[in-house]
C-alpha cells in the first residue's frame, strides 16, 4: 500500500491564505496607488482573518485564543483600511510588527526545537532566517532615513517574509508524541 499525502483542510487554507499575503507583499513591493493598496490590503486583512477565524474555532472549538485574537485584529485593521483609506496607519507600525513578528519566529522555532521537539533542522534554520531577516528589516525602517522613501517595499517585504514563514509552517507536520498515540 501507498502511503497518502494528502494536505489537511487547515494545510489548504493556511497555503492559500500565505500565497494571498505574498502577492500582496509583490504588490506593495512594485508600489500601486495607494488607494487600490488600501482597499487590497483591507481586503487581504479581513479575508485572512475570517480564515484564521475558522481555522481556530474549528480546530480548538474555540474563538478567544491567541490565534482567535489576532484574527479579530486582522479584520479590523482590514475595515480600518477599507474605510478610513489609510494605508499610512498600517505602514508606520509595520517596522514594530516586523520586529516582534521576527522575535517571536525566532522565539518559536527553539520552542519547537528545544521544549517539544516538533521540528526538522532544515525548518529550525528557515525559521531562524525568516525571523532574523523581519528583525532586521525592522530595525532598519526605525533606523534609515532614507528607508521610509521605501514604505511600501519594506512592507510589501514584511508581508512576503510572512507570507514565507506561514506557507512553510503548512508544510511541517508535528510529530506525534507518545502520550497521544
Amino acid at each position: 500500500m501507498a502511503k497518502e499525502n494528502k494536505l489537511s483542510k487547515d494545510s489548504l487554507n493556511q497555503i492559500i491564505q500565505s500565497l494571498i499575503v505574498i502577492a500582496l507583499g509583490i504588490a506593495f513591493c512594485f508600489s500601486l496607488a495607494v488607494q487600490v493598496l488600501s482597499y487590497v490590503l483591507g481586503a487581504a486583512l479581513i479575508v485572512s482573518g475570517i480564515v484564521l477565524l475558522i481555522i481556530t474555532c474549528v480546530t480548538n472549538k474555540v474563538a478567544l485564543t491567541v490565534q482567535g485574537l489576532l484574527g479579530g485584529l486582522a479584520i479590523t485593521l482590514g475595515i480600518v483600511c477599507i474605510v478610513s483609506q489609510v494605508v499610512g496607519l498600517v505602514v508606520v507600525t509595520v517596522p514594530y510588527l516586523l520586529i516582534v513578528a521576527g522575535s517571536l519566529v525566532i522565539l518559536d522555532a527553539f520552542l519547537r526545537l528545544l521544549a517539544v521537539k516538533k521540528i526538522g533542522p532544515f525548518a529550525f534554520a528557515m525559521l531562524l532566517i525568516l525571523g532574523s531577516a523581519a528583525i532586521a528589516l525592522g530595525i532598519c525602517f526605525l533606523t534609515i532615513a532614507d528607508f521610509s522613501k521605501y514604505a511600501g517595499i519594506a512592507l510589501g517585504a514584511g508581508l512576503i517574509i510572512y507570507g514565507l514563514v506561514t506557507l512553510i509552517s503548512a508544510f511541517i507536520k508535528p510529530k506525534k508524541s507518545a502520550e497521544s498515540k
